[in-house]
Order: structure tokens, then sequence, then C-alpha cells
């Protein structure tokens, strides 16, 4: 099966701001534009609080498009370790 033209992969920064800290992580994502659907793989980059040290788990976000382009939503899947939580 050949992928559509309307598909395309990008990369970028996501933060993630939380109760107790913030995590900044390098997305690498495909978005599926006819069927208005993403997936995007997660590397820590960064943090405060308790993701100061963030380590290296790779984590992944999937979900859809909304708002007629201007939004998304999704879910969050994997985890991190830190220390006292």
């Amino acid at each position: 099966m050949v992928e559509p033209a309307a598909n395309l992969s990008y990369s970028g920064q996501l933060t993630i701001v939380a109760k107790h800290g913030t995590l900044v992580t390098n997305d690498l994502g495909v978005l599926d534009a006819a069927h208005l659907a993403f997936t995007e793989m997660e590397r820590p980059a960064s943090g405060t609080g308790v993701f100061a040290n963030p380590g290296n788990s790779v984590f992944f976000i999937s979900g859809a498009i909304i708002d007629n382009g201007q939004g998304f939503q999704g879910n969050l899947s994997g985890s991190i370790c830190v220390d006292g939580y």
C-alpha cells in the first residue's frame, strides 16, 4: 500500500507543564492529513522540578487534529522515572 501524498513527517519541541515541574522533549511525528490523525515519538531533552534529570526514556503521543486544523487532542503513553514520585 502506498501512503497518500497528504501524509508528512515533522520534528520539533514539545513542552509539558505539570504540577511538579516542566519537561521539554524533542519530538518526531507523522501526520495523516487524510484522516486528521498523528503520532509522535518524544525524547526528553531537559526539565525542571521532578523532571530536572529526565533520562533518555522515549514515550509516545497519538491523537487527532481538531477545530478545523487549529488544535489537537491526544493520548500520551510511557513512563519517566523521577526521585520521590
